[in-house]
């Protein structure tokens, strides 16, 4: 920090800062690089009182309350560096950044693209919009699969329009006469899944619990205080967070990775300096990854990678699973970055070492991300021929696994156009998820089966999925799903309709047909009749000669 010996003497008017603006502002930036991020947090606010609006400082000051977990105040610099200059690009990208780190997705992609307007020439805009894409995406599958359009075929979620917000209010705005004072922290809908918040939270999740424990005792007090208010409000800001993340891990990381490794779980226990080493790096390719910095994960990873394979085993412990993890990292950059030929590489060669060193997590998580590389790339069935082997293998797969794979297998099928296949794949993957009791999931397979019911023109099946795959997006509360689902059935409901009347033309029409045979049939039976008469008139004077 800057040292008292720096401040300037008093005037008359009072005190002259401690220091001047740029060293303030220096000292964050140090403190920032060095991640002691309160303390720069406290360095760019003294900062900002000398030069109130510096867009720099309230840009770096918004990172390190976004490393710090506060998203509110994060996104209230963001905003701030944004009031003299709409078009301030560096404030756009970092507004883009906590609103995806909040798992507000769609968005953050209306300002990625809006700074990718501004900044063409900036790989952080283009990167920013794959990556929200992709987490749109995920939430419920690929957009180009789930939709019903008017010749039958089903995909899903159409991409966010673009919405113009109000010019946020300035955070240093001092509160006019009639403001009733600050605003208390408000509560936001928690997820509606109490198990899949545990399995992604983690250990985190007693602290979830002991902050809505805290939250409750304080509610309920009769008499409020200064002190119980602000306890509530630091309680309601925890929770957002937490809930925050946990949607945020549960929409946007791989399946794998949801679950801490084993590699990384031995590596701990490693107190080796290699071993220390190993670990601050994997973090750090972890968070690159994260943040969508992929160009800079991938530079880590394969520098990482090359000192690795120097080290003998006894310099380093399970220096095998270390070697396959960081070639899957590598590749899940690659894939992000659309080299989909070298992320194929990379996941093989995490499989070819997983293989040959017995390594059961790198084979199945190798063979999840071969399936995805080539599925991406169009080649449908291979990818269900990895994905099944990965079901054949496995000694235990979780429900959720399970729904996963399932899932994607059924999509394949879908797009191979084997409809029925499709459907009993996507009905395994419902029975999966209802084990769970994910309401995200349910969502996801009920539309998958109600798509392939579609197909297969039964639009009375289709209809019953769809309104369940309703139910479940409106307990997530995903607005994207519930107009999306709403369309489709009213598409389902018209193709209903229009199928009931096909059939009762075609019913009318086999009645008619029956009507006009039986005239027919009267006058062909007169006819013989008549010539049987006749014939018996012909016989008669033969038989009279042959009597005579």
């Amino acid at each position: 920090m800057p040292r008292q010996d720096d401040a300037g003497s008093e005037s008359e008017h009072g005190k002259i800062p401690k220091s001047t603006f740029e060293i303030y502002r220096a000292e964050g930036d140090s403190q920032f690089r060095n991640k002691s991020f309160l303390k720069a947090i406290e360095c760019y606010t003294q900062a900002l009182e000398i030069k109130p609006g510096d867009q720099y400082c309230l840009v770096n000051r918004s990172k390190c309350y976004l490393n710090e977990g506060n998203i509110a105040k994060a996104l209230a610099d963001a905003e701030e560096s944004l009031k003299e200059d709409a078009a301030f690009h560096k404030g756009i990208f970092q507004k883009a950044e906590v609103l995806y780190f909040k798992g507000d997705f769609e968005n953050a992609l209306v300002f990625y693209h809006r700074g990718h307007k501004l900044r063409p020439e900036m790989e952080e805009f283009r990167l920013g919009i794959q990556k929200a894409e992709e987490a749109i995406n995920n939430s419920v599958g690929d957009p180009s699969v789930i939709k019903l359009r008017s010749d039958g075929d089903l995909s899903f979620f159409y991409a966010a329009e673009e919405k113009k917000k109000p010019a946020a209010r300035s955070s240093y705005q001092k509160p006019k006469k009639e403001d009733s004072g600050p605003k208390r922290a408000q509560r936001n809908k928690a997820p509606a899944d109490s198990k899949t918040i545990k399995k992604m939270l983690g250990d985190l999740y007693a602290d979830r619990e002991y902050l809505e424990k805290l939250l409750r005792e304080e509610s309920a007090k009769a008499r409020k205080t200064e002190h119980s208010e602000k306890i509530q409000d630091l309680c309601i800001e925890g929770l957002n967070y937490l809930d925050s993340r946990s949607e945020f891990w549960q929409q946007q990381k791989p399946l794998y990775s949801r679950k801490k490794s084993a590699m990384r779980e031995a590596a701990e226990k490693d107190k080796s300096s290699a071993a220390k080493y190993v670990i601050a790096t994997l973090e750090e390719i972890d968070n690159k990854q994260t943040a969508g910095e992929h160009e800079a994960a991938i530079k880590q990873a394969t520098r990482l990678l090359r000192t690795v394979e120097k080290w003998s085993p006894e310099d380093l412990q399970n220096r095998e699973e270390i070697r396959a993890n960081l070639h899957s990292l590598i590749g899940n950059s690659q894939f992000e970055l659309e080299r989909y030929d070298q992320a194929l590489a990379s996941h093989q060669a995490d499989q070819k070492i997983g293989e040959e060193h017995e390594l059961e997590e790198s084979q199945a998580r190798s063979r999840d991300n071969i399936g995805r590389v080539l599925a991406k790339q169009g080649n449908f069935s291979e990818a269900i021929q990895v994905w099944e082997q990965r079901l054949e293998s496995s000694k235990s797969l979780s429900p959720m696994e399970s729904t996963w794979l399932h899932h994607e297998i059924s999509r394949c099928y879908l797009e191979l156009k084997e409809f029925n296949k499709a459907k009993e794949l996507a009905e395994k993957a419902l029975s999966y998820a209802n084990q769970m009791g994910d309401n995200q999931w349910l969502l996801n397979t009920n539309v998958l089966v109600a798509q392939c019911e579609v197909r297969l023109k039964n639009y009375a099946s289709a209809a019953g999925n769809f309104d369940s795959a309703l139910e479940h997006a409106r307990i997530v509360d995903n607005a994207l799903a519930i107009d999306a689902i709403n369309r489709a059935i009213q598409d389902v409901n018209q193709k209903l309709v229009e199928e009931e009347k096909r059939l009762e033309e075609e019913r009318q029409a086999g009645e008619q047909g029956e009507g006009d045979a039986k005239p027919d049939e009267a006058a062909g039976g007169e006819e013989q009749q008549q010539q049987q008469q006749q014939q018996q008139e012909q016989q008669e004077p033969v038989q009279q000669q042959q009597q005579e």
